[in-house]
């Protein structure tokens, strides 16, 4: 549970700044809409209230298109709506504005800025769990060292441990005292009991080092992957630029050979309307 607490807390830290920028866009459509929908509104505490209501609760679906549009029941006296009696009809020009800021409004906040949320979410999340054992080690730590900072008497008793605490000062020596302070330290007067240590070292080393080289081992695997496919990608690619040099080339020499035949045609139209005229000319002297 250490590092689930250590995400909340931290989601929690994101949640406050995602508030922060939620309330610039939730105030800032709440005084517009009002102003537009009641002008004039006299500045009290309840109209700050029904302000802040209305656009708050748009997030989550609530269009309280009654109050936009108008009930059968309101009424533009102002004595009448101010003393409570009948509800405040909404101008004209509001109930043709005020819908097209809510579509504007509720795109933005229900599509980009909860997706904002999600995403930053996302990221406290991963950057946790990559240091999830971390976080337990440390959670580990401050759990042990409060049991064993904790008066061993039960709670009648429990005022009488700072006195216990006073008497082993003065009892004891200040030496000792000292080299009592850190009670996660141990002294090694075996050489054997040292060895042993150093062995347990060298043995938690040794699995570390395993343990980075299996993270390498799958980031080198994941890169292999990521460079198959974008050479996958580079041969589809090239292959339809050959595919499409090839039709290109086609579509050119197409019209080349439209184009030979179109003048070939012409040439030989030109060639004949020659001779007819040339015959012509002969037949008109022997007429």
């Amino acid at each position: 549970m250490g590092p689930k607490i250590v995400m909340i807390q931290k989601m929690l830290e994101d949640l406050m700044y995602f508030i922060m920028i939620l309330m610039v866009f939730v105030v800032s459509y709440a005084i517009a809409s009002h102003s537009i929908l009641y002008p004039n509104s006299p500045l009290t505490w309840q109209t700050v209230i029904q302000v802040i209501r209305m656009s708050y609760w748009n997030i989550y679906g609530e269009l309280f298109l009654d109050d936009i549009e108008g009930d059968s029941g309101c009424t533009f006296n102002e004595i009448l709506w101010g003393n409570g009696t009948y509800l405040r009809c909404p101008s004209e020009l509001g109930k043709v504005v005020v819908p097209i800021l809510m579509g504007v409004y509720m795109l933005v906040v229900s599509v980009l800025l909860l997706n904002l949320l999600v995403a930053m979410f996302s990221n406290t999340f991963a950057n946790v769990h990559t240091e999830t054992e971390k976080y337990w080690c440390f959670h580990r730590y401050s759990l042990i060292n409060e049991y064993l900072t904790r008066p061993v008497l039960c709670p009648p008793f429990v005022v009488l441990y700072p006195l216990l605490l006073l008497v082993r000062y003065i009892c004891c020596k200040r030496g000792n005292d000292q080299d009592r302070k850190n009670y996660f330290k141990r002294k090694l007067k075996n050489t054997e009991h040292e060895r042993e240590l150093i062995q347990w070292e060298n043995v938690i080393a040794y699995e570390y080092q395993q343990k980075l080289s299996e993270n390498l081992d799958i980031k080198v695997d994941i890169s292999n992957e990521i460079l198959s496919r974008i050479e996958l990608q580079q041969e589809k690619m090239q292959s339809s630029h050959l595919a499409m040099q090839d039709q290109i080339k086609w579509i050119v020499d197409t019209l080349r050979k439209s184009h030979t035949a179109q003048t070939r045609g012409k040439g030989q139209n030109s060639s004949r309307s020659y001779r007819i005229q040339t015959a012509e000319t002969i037949k008109e002297p022997d007429r």
